[in-house]
């Protein structure tokens, strides 16, 4: 148990800076709060719950099976890149509130998935730091790798979530 307790503040400090710092899934998370409702924001948030176990194990395998990784990863940024134009694109093409938001479907969770498959930053992390953490902790115990990918993944997440406010209390935002 004693060789679980570094990798629990490990996943600490590295869920606290992953659900803080800026990027297309924070972006997206604010976005969709905005243009719909804090539900969309929350739906947003919780895609690194659906994409990480994928991320993780393909990094592991990687990481365990082969050596050479930067052309996946060059693919990953390019299709990343392609996508992020594509929500620029979107967003400054924006041409205001449409007034029957009902009839429209945000595809919120969808959005935030293949943003967060298409974003570099969960591969750099899990090939950098998050699998080689988890092989280290495997020889310790699988408390060790329970308490380090768990934690991980909730900080993350409740950080998120916490950005996506309820738009209908920003002063001189509302929907009618």
């Amino acid at each position: 148990m004693i060789g679980a307790i570094p990798f629990l503040f490990s996943s600490i400090v590295f869920g606290l800076a992953a659900g803080i710092s800026p990027g297309p899934l924070l972006t997206l998370v604010i976005s969709e709060t905005l243009k719909y409702n804090k539900k969309e924001g929350f739906k947003v948030a919780i895609a690194p719950l659906v994409t990480d176990v994928p991320i993780v194990l393909i990094t592991i395998f990687i990481l365990t099976k082969l050596s050479n990784f930067n052309s996946i990863l060059g693919v990953i940024s390019i299709l990343g890149a392609i996508f992020l134009t594509y929500l620029a694109y979107e967003s400054i093409t924006f041409k205001g509130i449409n007034l029957d938001l009902q009839k429209l479907k945000p595809q919120s969770l969808k959005k935030g998935v293949i943003a967060n498959f298409l974003n570099p930053h969960p591969y750099i992390f899990w090939f950098t730091i998050g699998a080689p953490t988890i092989l280290k902790a495997s020889r310790v115990n699988m408390l060790s790798v329970v308490f380090f990918y768990c934690w991980i993944i909730w900080k993350s997440y409740r950080l998120k979530d916490n950005h996506s406010f309820d738009s209908r209390k920003i002063k001189g935002f509302s929907k009618k």
